[in-house]
C-alpha cells in the first residue's frame, strides 16, 4: 500500500514519497515526489535523475516485499541486500522487511539472507532487532573442500571491548 511504501520511506531516511491513481483495474499509475526541506512537494519525471543507486535499491526492497505478499512463495532467497548501505539504512530496510507488525512483510516466510556483512547479526542474533521470531544464523566454514553450516548464538557475537579483554589473557 502506498502508506506502507512511504512509511519505509521516510524510516530510511530517503526524501520521496509515492502517490498511486488508479482508474481501472488494469490502469493504474506511480508518482514519484521529492519532499523539500519545505515540506514542499515535486513530481519526479526521470527517476535515474533524482534516486541514488541506493535510494532505488530501497525503495525496490520495498516494492519487493509487497510483490513476495501478493505471490507468497515457500522460499525467498536475499543475495545481500543491505550490506552497501550505513548502519541506519541497514536497519530501517531490515525492520521494513522483517516487521512482525507490518502484514506486508517477510515475517513468518522462510528467508534465505546471504551476506558478507556483520551488521545485519548484530541486529537480528545480538540485539534482537527487529524482533523475528524464529530468526536463526548459520555461517558456512570450508574445511579441506567440505562445508560445514555452522550456528551463530547469542553468545558467539562479543562486543569489541569484551572481546579484546578475552584476546588480553
Amino acid at each position: 500500500s502506498t502508506s506502507d511504501i512511504n512509511g519505509f520511506l521516510e524510516s530510511a531516511g530517503i526524501n520521496y514519497r509515492i502517490t498511486i491513481s488508479v482508474s481501472d483495474e488494469e490502469k493504474a499509475s506511480t508518482v514519484l515526489k521529492y519532499i523539500g526541506n519545505s515540506s514542499t512537494q515535486e513530481d519526479v519525471s526521470m527517476i535515474r535523475k533524482h534516486l541514488s543507486w541506493g535510494e532505488r535499491n530501497a525503495f525496490a526492497l520495498s516494492l519487493f516485499s509487497l510483490f513476495v505478499a501478493s505471490k507468497n512463495p515457500d522460499l525467498i532467497i536475499l543475495d545481500d541486500p543491505i550490506s552497501s548501505f550505513d548502519a541506519n539504512k541497514k536497519y530501517a530496510i531490515a525492520n521494513r522487511l522483517f516487521s512482525r507488525t507490518k502484514k506486508k512483510s517477510l515475517a513468518n516466510r522462510t528467508v534465505l539472507l546471504l551476506t558478507h556483512d556483520f551488521q545485519p547479526l548484530i541486529d537480528f542474533i545480538y540485539n534482537q532487532m527487529p524482533q523475528i521470531d524464529g530468526a536463526i544464523s548459520y555461517f558456512l566454514e570450508n574445511t579441506n573442500g567440505h562445508l560445514i553450516e555452522k550456528r551463530i548464538d547469542r553468545t558467539d557475537i562479543q562486543p569489541f571491548p569484551k572481546l579484546m579483554a578475552a584476546t588480553a589473557k
